[in-house]
């Protein structure tokens, strides 16, 4: 698990790009040009993440904006945070 006061950021060698009509969007990592899709909930994580946020910033702001967001919100999100630190596309510090 991620500690809430941990901070988030993503890294500047990350790019993305919306998908029209989709809801989503495709993040490049630019080192090793692989790309990730994002769903509209990675999209609002994404986006959150435009200036740095610690996890329970993060979580906060999530719920606010998920409807019927469910208990385990913060497990999946901190896993999802997880495969994009290890993608090299955020840093996680704390």
């Amino acid at each position: 698990m991620i500690a809430p006061t941990a901070t988030i950021n993503r890294s500047h060698r990350a790019v993305s790009r919306g998908l029209a009509g989709e809801g989503g969007a495709v993040l490049l990592n630019l080192d090793s040009g692989a790309y990730y899709a994002l769903n509209a909930v990675g999209l609002l994580v994404w986006s959150a993440l435009e200036h740095e946020l610690t996890f329970a910033s993060l979580l906060d702001r999530l719920r606010l904006d998920i409807d019927d967001a469910p208990a385990s919100l913060d497990v999946e999100i901190a896993d999802f945070l997880r495969e994009l630190e290890n993608r090299e596309l955020i840093t996680i510090q704390g």
